[in-house]
């Protein structure tokens, strides 16, 4: 396994049955990001968990980093954090020559798990090392996902409402009024009433994307949009 540390590190190389310990979500990308034109997704998401900039290659990364972000129990996150390489031995009968592959993310969850995810479009590029890659996140201590393409509306609804993802827009009291004004369904032009619009709204968008308010996401958000608090 290849992988950087930080930004200035050219890499360095790492045993897997020692990879675990590693810092992966603090890492770099091992890879640049590819030059393109025209309308391709490849660019940089600010991660509130990771609390920086993270490189995407696509748009289903990209939603997949959206994502991770709405989950609380999610510290630390990297792209493109590593290269795993497979040499099998000659005679095996399966790979006659070396195997590598780029996962899209890794994930550490607060309770200290690691996750490799790959993206479904990325996944598919190397039939080899998506064979190969369960059992050697297995072995490392891993767990090991694929994420698929979200729900246009879905999709949508959530990158618009992750403009509010940050804390500065929902302040703990004004968080505390809202989610008390829903303990019934309301819809959205009503709950604007709660205080000023100007700062409810945000407040509301803020705690929509994650999940302290919920809503129908398979349709298009509006003020006529039912919402309702969350129920743990």
């Amino acid at each position: 396994m290849w992988w950087r540390p930080d930004e200035t590190s050219e890499g360095e190389r790492a045993p897997l049955d020692r990879a675990f310990g590693l810092p992966l979500e603090r890492g770099w990308p091992v890879r640049r990001l590819p030059s393109v034109r025209g309308g391709a997704h490849v660019g940089w998401w600010y991660s509130v968990r990771a609390r920086r900039l993270v490189a995407y290659e696509s748009a289903i990364e990209r939603d997949a980093l959206m994502m991770l972000d709405r989950d609380r129990q999610v510290v630390g996150l990297s792209s493109q954090p590593m290269r795993l390489c497979w040499r099998l031995l000659p005679g095996s009968g399966i790979y006659a020559d070396q195997i590598t592959h780029v996962p899209d993310v890794f994930v550490r969850y607060v309770s200290g798990a690691g996750v490799v995810l790959n993206c479904r479009r990325r996944a598919a590029r190397s039939r080899q090392a998506e064979a190969l890659l369960p059992a050697t996140c297995a072995m490392a201590g891993w767990g090991y996902a694929v994420c698929v393409e979200l729900d246009h509306v879905m999709a949508s609804t959530l990158r618009w409402l992750a403009d509010y993802r940050h804390s500065r827009y929902c302040s703990a009291s004004l968080r505390q009024r809202v989610l008390n004004s829903c303990e019934q369904p309301r819809r959205l032009t009503e709950l604007a009433a709660v205080d000023d619009p100007m700062r409810t709204l945000p407040a509301v968008y803020h705690l929509l994307f994650y999940g302290e308010l919920q809503v129908d996401l398979r349709q298009p958000l509006s003020y006529a949009s039912v919402v309702m608090r969350a129920r743990s």
